[in-house]
């Protein structure tokens, strides 16, 4: 899939799990509202067909030492 086609996906579908080479894979999301509650949305980045580093949406992780938001609950 190209780079376009795996963005499209993502804003279309909300949240989706692709496939990052070989046997790994990660859900990428349209935005945070597609993460738990207590998550943070991450930049994404993802191999495509034509890309190496595609920005296809955000990842979901749980705040730690550093991030944007840790302490702020």
């Amino acid at each position: 899939m190209t780079c376009r086609q795996a963005q499209a996906t993502v804003a279309q579908a909300g949240g989706i799990v692709l496939g990052t080479g070989g046997p790994t894979y990660d859900r990428f999301v349209r935005d945070r509202g597609f993460c738990e509650v207590t998550e943070i949305a991450t930049h994404a980045l993802a191999p495509t067909r034509d890309t190496p580093q595609c920005f296809i949406g955000y990842r979901c992780k749980e705040p730690g030492r550093g991030d944007r938001f840790d302490g702020a609950f």
